[in-house]
């Protein structure tokens, strides 16, 4: 049974549920934090686990990170039972359904992430790192917006927890809340985290309903936290919570410059790398152009002829289409392409649910021209002037086209949040801004005058 992390300690609690493969196994039992657990959280990371972070330099918190990344990647004990790195991968791929090799490279970007983390600090500060320790330079101080942030956690990629550890590297202690499907990379971190020498009440698993959500983020100083259209709508009217919404990432290829064989491998590389359950994977193709109707159609046919068709268990090392734990999950996906026109998604093999890696093609139908949790593409042709309407509230573009005209006008447009010239849209790394610059969001700068006279 996984512990709760009060702060640096396990701590075992009555309550518990029970993680499920896509076989219907049991992988291990989850311990939940109450609601008293929750707020004695909330009140010491304010108190204690600020000042015991603001205690260390910067620098101190990143070698402790760096560390953290070497007991990560060894024997991490889980409760009354050691768990090596190997055995973690497989648990990722038994309770995501994303086959090893996905997760495999998942893995090597957020272990990368971890052990670069002083380079991502220093590119996402308009300062130099040494501000945080001095508090002020000149007469600017960078200051933060809370004393502690709580990190709601998703299920479909285990990277995502590397915003919360990048919260941590500049002084923010955090209370986090797993994904209830996937609870073990961000338990892993966590503990990891800890016996590298982060500084006690300042950083806190704690598993728990979905009920208790809203109530520890209002409670926060400061929150993120990643959903649906849904979850967007309900959280974003608050300054002091970070939204993570749909992707909606979309591809453009301009048919005046570009043909077939210039854009497959990203185009393919874009609906399936990361069993198309990223944000950045792309759910939409748009052809512009003289030739667009040709274009398209030969996108469609090249796309189609490699695309995987094994349906192998998630753990084979040759695996390329995810499984699906949550069975009902899957069935609605179905039955919503099916009352859409789009049939046969669905596939069972040897009691282990998939769907269909899946093209739509031809006339727009705004309800198909969404973003679906599996490897699913829908594309059709549009006019030039029409390009900034289908592209608006996406995540990433990724165009090709020679018109600048169309790059300036995605560029300025604030809804797109990044553009990617003839590259895929999973073309991105932790490295880089995801939705904005999360320092942005953590950080303010404030105007100080006279503090020389304590140097």
């Amino acid at each position: 049974m996984i512990p709760i992390n009060r702060g640096g300690s396990d701590y075992y609690t009555q309550d518990y549920y029970i993680i499920k493969d896509y076989k219907n196994k049991e992988i291990d039992k989850v311990c939940k934090a109450s609601l008293p657990i929750i707020y004695d959280a909330l009140s010491k990371t304010k108190r204690d686990g600020f000042h015991n972070l603001w205690d260390l330099s910067v620098e101190e918190i990143i070698e402790i990170i760096v560390e953290a990344e070497r007991v990560f990647k060894s024997d991490v004990k889980y409760g009354e039972n050691i768990i090596d790195y190997e055995t973690h991968l497989e648990w990722i791929t038994r309770s995501t359904g994303l086959p090893y090799k996905y997760v495999v490279s998942l893995f090597d970007d957020l272990t990368f992430a971890l052990r670069n983390i002083d380079k991502i600090v220093k590119k996402f500060i308009p300062f130099d790192i040494k501000i945080f320790n001095d508090l002020v330079l000149e007469d600017t101080a960078f200051t933060p917006k809370g004393k502690m942030l709580t990190a709601i956690l998703p299920s479909n990629l285990p990277t995502p927890n590397f915003f919360w550890v990048l919260a941590q590297s500049v002084r923010y202690p955090v209370i986090l809340r797993p994904s209830t499907s996937e609870p073990f990379t961000t338990y892993r971190l966590s503990k990891s985290l800890c016996d590298a020498g982060m500084p006690e009440k300042s950083n806190y698993y704690l598993p728990c309903d979905r009920e208790k959500v809203s109530e520890i983020l209002l409670s926060s100083d400061l929150g993120m936290i990643f959903g649906s259209k849904d979850v967007v709508e309900r959280y974003s009217i608050y300054k002091n919570i970070k939204v993570f919404g749909p992707g909606n990432s979309k591809i453009l290829v301009d048919s005046d410059y570009y043909g077939v064989d210039d854009v497959i491998e990203d185009v393919k590389k874009s609906m399936l790398d990361k069993g198309g359950r990223s944000c950045l994977n792309a759910s939409q193709l748009f052809v512009i152009g003289d030739s667009a109707d040709k274009t398209l159609k030969d996108i469609f046919d090249a796309l189609n002829d490699e695309l995987p068709t094994e349906f192998e268990d998630p753990l084979n090392e040759n695996a390329e289409i995810p499984a699906f734990p949550d069975k009902m999950v899957a069935k609605n996906i179905a039955q919503f392409l099916r009352l859409n026109g789009v049939k046969d998604v669905l596939i069972e093999v040897e009691g282990i649910t998939f769907l269909k890696p899946t093209l739509v093609f031809g006339e727009y139908k705004e309800s198909l021209f969404t973003e679906l949790p599996f490897q699913y593409l829908a594309m059709t042709t549009i006019s030039k002037n029409d390009v900034e309407n289908f592209l608006k509230n996406s995540l990433v573009v990724s165009v090709y086209t020679e018109d600048f005209s169309i790059i300036r006008k995605l560029i300025l447009n604030t809804t797109i949040k990044n553009v990617f010239i003839k590259k895929a849209t999973t073309d991105s790394s932790l490295t880089e801004p995801h939705e904005g610059n999360l320092i942005n969001f953590l950080y303010d700068l404030k105007t100080v005058k006279g503090f020389d006279y304590f140097n």
